[in-house]
């Protein structure tokens, strides 16, 4: 029996992606202002042009989860090459030196370039067209989402106190319970809602112990909000992303009336705001595709964890290295990760707390409790974030 081909599942969900993105791209009233021919990388594109196109590095250095190449390789930059590609063909690309509005330029990102094909047949870059910018709702309702890969447990939201707790990486089997708890302890009775990402609980190749954490949260007997929970890497849940959320039989059925489980990435409702959550687990991977363009293509940069959630919000794609280098389940009719509206995107597992504003929303990085022991107290109404560090 010959080897199965996995491949075209992951074409169609490219495919996917660049229908919805095209749209998003041709709806933005910024691509009206260049009065260029819109075309293929087909068509004869030796003059100034705008092509809707998906970029593609390719590298050998790449981790793929076709081609199991070495994950922890620390940029996939040095010796790779760029292209684009759609429909109708494929072409080497190169930036020009003046382009300074992306340094994130990672596989599956789909934007529209500005540009003309050269004799060398490579297409030189002089601008990129970004999608509509995500939509802000001013006032969002509670509501459940309704997608079928990214979901909660259906539990509706209680409060309309905007005062949120957030933090991440507890895992609770490091000698971190007495930390959480105190943090847990003093903050329960100020806030509406207390958010967990994971990885809550990193023994993989043990029976899963959700005792310390229902010991936590059995205890906040008067505590009237919710407790959401996004699953980290390493908890007991599925992998590949997006991930389905912590089932409810881990926890005590105490907490059933309060818990809130969401997948990986989630985009909910939390006290009447629209937020996307995500980890650490993508921008880890995603660090290793930044590169300085007017140094070379080939000349990595770092960029600090607030600058890469900023891309992720000009591109509208929490994950756009999924499937490519960070494994994902195929999908057809809708992307996962495509932003479709939020006042926050928040990230937890940073190596520190920032934040950043872009345009109307504002990105979030939540620190390491296992590594900080630290959390951030979000008041909503106001758009203001505190880092709160326990010194015991």
């Amino acid at each position: 029996m010959g080897q199965a081909d996995f491949s075209r599942q992951y074409n169609i969900s490219y495919i996917t992606r660049y229908n919805r993105m095209r749209e998003l791209i041709m709806s933005n009233p910024s691509i009206s202002e260049y009065s260029l021919p819109l075309k293929k990388l087909g068509d004869d594109i030796f003059e100034e042009c705008i092509v809707i196109a998906i970029l593609v590095l390719d590298s050998k250095l790449k981790f793929s989860i076709l081609q199991m190449n070495d994950p922890n390789v620390e940029s996939y930059v040095p010796n790779s090459q760029l292209y684009i590609e759609d429909f109708s063909g494929k072409l080497p690309i190169v930036f020009s030196q003046s382009f300074n509005k992306l340094s994130l330029l990672c596989t599956g990102t789909v934007l529209g370039f500005v540009g003309c094909k050269i004799e060398t047949n490579v297409f030189v870059c002089t601008d990129v067209i970004f999608p509509k910018p995500v939509e802000v709702p001013a006032n969002a309702s509670i509501r459940n989402s309704t997608d079928a890969n990214i979901k909660s447990d259906g539990r509706p939201a209680k409060s309309t106190v905007e005062n949120v707790l957030l933090m991440s990486n507890i895992v609770l089997n490091h000698s971190n319970f007495e930390k959480c708890k105190a943090m847990v302890d003093y903050f329960y009775k100020k806030v509406s809602s207390i958010v967990v990402f994971g990885d809550i609980y990193t023994e993989s190749n043990r029976e899963p112990d959700f005792s310390d954490f229902n010991n936590i949260f059995n205890e906040l007997n008067d505590f009237k909000g919710q407790i959401v929970l996004v699953p980290g890497p390493n908890d007991p849940t599925t992998k590949m992303l997006p991930q389905n959320p912590l089932h409810q039989l881990f926890f005590d059925q105490r907490l059933s009336t309060c818990l809130r489980n969401l997948s990986h990435p989630a985009q909910e409702t939390v006290c009447g705001k629209k937020v996307v959550f995500m980890n650490n687990q993508i921008l880890n991977d995603l660090r290793k595709y930044t590169m300085n363009i007017v140094a070379g293509p080939q000349t990595p940069i770092v960029l600090g964890d607030a600058d890469i959630l900023e891309q992720l919000i000009r591109i509208r794609l929490i994950a756009p290295n999924c499937p490519d280098t960070v494994g994902s389940t195929p999908f057809f009719e809708h992307d996962p990760f495509l932003i479709d509206d939020c006042n926050y995107l928040v990230c937890g597992g940073c190596k520190e707390f920032q934040i950043k504003r872009v345009g109307k929303i504002v990105a979030v990085c939540i620190p390491d409790f296992s590594k900080s022991h630290s959390a951030v107290l979000a008041d909503f109404s106001s758009d203001s974030f505190t880092e709160i560090v326990l010194d015991l």
